[in-house]
């Protein structure tokens, strides 16, 4: 069975997790699970409470969707990667490379959640790397609506 991901020790220890928000369809109402329509926009964080990495995920006005990693600040050098490595279960290992300043701790990653959660507004284009999809156009910047 899984762990109690609430619990603060969970994410203090050497196991990892991942997390996603996402607004609920306006007319969600109660159905089944897997019976929602798709999202059209995520916050998803994956690691340990001291590094992780935020993946966005957004629908843009003409339809077309994008997966980006979220940075903390521009990235400096693009040649430059760090790797993330947690352990999901007994058996699943999950690894991921990303730019020093894509790699945050849990703090960090705070004014990040809450401006997408409480404001509605994705970070600025200057701090997304498209990783699917479409790149984002400039010099738009990306809100969740």
């Amino acid at each position: 069975a899984g762990q109690d991901r609430s619990k603060p020790d969970v994410r203090r220890g050497g196991g990892g997790f991942a997390s996603r928000v996402q607004p609920e369809p306006p007319t969600a109402g109660p159905r089944p699970p897997g019976k929602y329509p798709p999202p059209t926009r995520y916050l998803l964080a994956a690691g340990r409470a001291h590094e992780m990495a935020l993946e966005l995920f957004l629908t843009l006005p003409d339809g077309s969707t994008g997966t980006y990693v979220v940075a903390r600040e521009r990235v400096r050098d693009p040649d430059e990667r760090v790797a993330l490595k947690w352990r999901m279960g007994p058996h699943a290992i999950n690894l991921v490379h990303v730019h020093p300043q894509e790699v945050f701790t849990g703090e960090q990653a705070v004014p990040f959640f809450r401006d997408f959660i409480i404001e509605d507004r994705a970070p600025d284009f200057s701090l997304l790397r498209c990783i699917r999809g479409r790149r984002m156009p400039r010099p738009a910047r990306p809100h969740c609506r």
